[in-house]
């Protein structure tokens, strides 16, 4: 029987074992702290080795960008987005040309687990908009891709930089109609960490949650997020910054990442996917010049995209969809000084294993105990220094 996990550093849960097995002998299963991985099942196994050729995490190959550009959407929409809106203009140009979407949806009905799907129509792809802070599955969409793919449609499949690399280890050959577009990805916790932390909010507003967006503009580009929750037949509504929730300051620390995203082959300068997108933070310093309220093409407040062009392919799509985008080209650098996962992957915390031990052991509310036993003076001089700020506002 095939041993396809040797060490956790080397599986990332992408599915493409278990989805290229022909004899369905292989299940992705979470283990004690919610991450995923496969297991075999010895019943059904005849060892073809169909899983290992699949497996790219450590094999994919990767292409150097040929270009870097800051892009903006130029649609209302864009305000619904996580940043400048490309990945929206990118799939707004595949839908009209009749091709099928694949992005990652998070919603209640999936219990807050985050799993690709397809949008084949222009009011589906709200779903697929947004971060999402989350491990996502891949479900049934390496199939759907080969599916679409063989009956001559088009595809634009967008997912994490390791779900790239499974497709196209799942589909073990070229075609002409596909686009992959990987994020600029820092990490990933488990769904049954966020799905604790979502209930525990819902909890404290004595209310049933309803909706979680990790980044919202309501207050300009930034890191901000919302939840709606229903309090009997009322829908109500908080929006945040990131430091008032713990979920989100663990996911910045990179704290409970699966292990192999510390280890992550595709973070750096070599691309596994057509394009790369993500935030273009930093281009207030770097170009200021860009800004709308400057006299340039951009809404800084509205957010702004960095897009790595990897291949003939990728910049096809782009030229494609450039009526619908405001793009200025800038250089690698001056994106990876402020995405430090174009340079190398997220550091482990030490406390990591605090914080898996607490939430095994207490769950969620354990975690937080832990957070603020473990954070309590940095948090106190914070909330002090926030306390000076207001006050001196309030004397001006």
């Amino acid at each position: 029987m095939v041993d396809l996990v040797k060490s956790l550093e080397t599986c990332c849960g992408c599915g493409a074992c278990a989805a290229v097995c022909p004899h369905g002998a292989i299940t992705m299963r979470e283990d004690a702290d919610g991450y995923v991985y496969p297991e075999v099942d010895s019943g059904r196994c005849v060892d073809c080795g169909a899983c290992l050729s699949a497996c790219r995490f450590t094999t994919a190959e990767k292409r150097q960008p040929a270009a870097v550009y800051a892009a903006q959407w130029r649609r209302p929409e864009l305000a619904g987005c996580a940043s400048g809106g490309v990945f929206s203009a990118l799939a707004t140009q595949t839908l009209a040309a009749g091709g099928v979407v694949f992005g990652c949806r998070m919603q209640p009905e999936d219990q807050w687990h985050p799993v690709l799907c397809k949008a084949e129509r222009p009011e589906d792809l709200n779903l697929l908009r947004g971060s999402k802070y989350v491990w996502s599955s891949t479900g049934t969409a390496y199939r759907e891709v080969r599916d679409a793919l063989r009956s001559g449609r088009s595809v634009l499949f967008s997912g994490l930089p390791c779900q790239v690399a499974g497709l196209k280890g799942f589909l073990r050959r070229d075609y002409e109609g596909l686009v992959t577009v990987d994020i600029i990805c820092h990490g990933t916790p488990p769904p049954r960490l966020f799905a604790a932390y979502v209930a525990e909010l819902g909890r404290r507003r004595r209310g049933r949650m309803h909706d979680f967006r990790f980044r919202v503009k309501e207050r300009g580009w930034g890191l901000y997020y919302y939840y709606y929750y229903w309090q009997g037949d009322k829908l109500k509504k908080r929006c945040r910054e990131y430091t008032r929730s713990v979920f989100y300051r663990l996911f910045l620390s990179s704290t409970l990442y699966r292990p192999s995203c510390y280890a992550c082959p595709f973070a750096g300068r070599g691309r596994v996917a057509d394009l790369t997108i993500g935030d273009c933070w930093g281009i207030g310093r770097e170009h200021p010049e860009l800004d709308r309220e400057k006299g340039g093409p951009m809404s800084f407040r509205e957010g702004v995209s960095c897009v790595l062009v990897n291949s003939p392919a990728g910049r096809r799509l782009l030229e494609a969809a450039a009526g619908e985008l405001e793009t200025a080209e800038v250089t690698y650098e001056s994106v990876a000084r402020y995405n430090q996962q174009l340079n190398h992957p997220s550091p482990r915390p030490a406390a990591r294993e605090a914080y898996l031990t607490a939430f095994r052991q207490g769950g969620w509310r354990a975690v937080e105990r832990t957070f603020l036993r473990r954070q309590w003076y940095p948090l106190m001089k914070e909330y002090v220094k926030k306390g000076l700020v207001s006050l001196k506002i309030v004397r001006r």
